[in-house]
């Protein structure tokens, strides 16, 4: 019986012991979420991309429209397209999709009206 109540006991530290590491390294994991920063990554990337790439990218564009925004994600580059044509028609909506390390159009989405 003592032994049983020893072993019980042994068994009792392992499990607080074990608990106090979870939530330590829960602890260490949580706070070093907020750390990094997304302009920071962003600006990387687009550095990491533009140094690969041997030759220019070049995109035409109809009249009237114009590159609204560029952003880097899930390693490739969107290239947001925006205005309108002659017409007042919406043509220039798109999304070209790049890939950064070869500089290669992947591929467009286009909205259409």
């Amino acid at each position: 019986m003592r032994a049983l109540k020893g072993i019980v006991i042994g068994m009792g530290v392992l499990i607080v012991i074990g608990l106090g590491g979870v939530g330590y390294g829960i602890y260490k994991n949580a706070s070093s979420l907020g750390k990094k920063s997304t302009a920071a990554s962003s600006e990387s990337s687009i550095s990491k991309a533009t140094e690969s790439w041997s030759q220019d990218l070049a995109v035409s564009l109809p009249p009237g429209c114009i590159v609204k925004d560029v952003k880097t994600g899930d390693g490739r580059m969107y290239v947001i397209i925006a205005g309108t044509s002659q017409e007042g028609k919406a043509v220039c909506s798109r999304v070209i999709v790049v890939d950064p390390a070869s500089g290669k159009r992947l591929g467009t989405l286009k909205v259409i009206p």
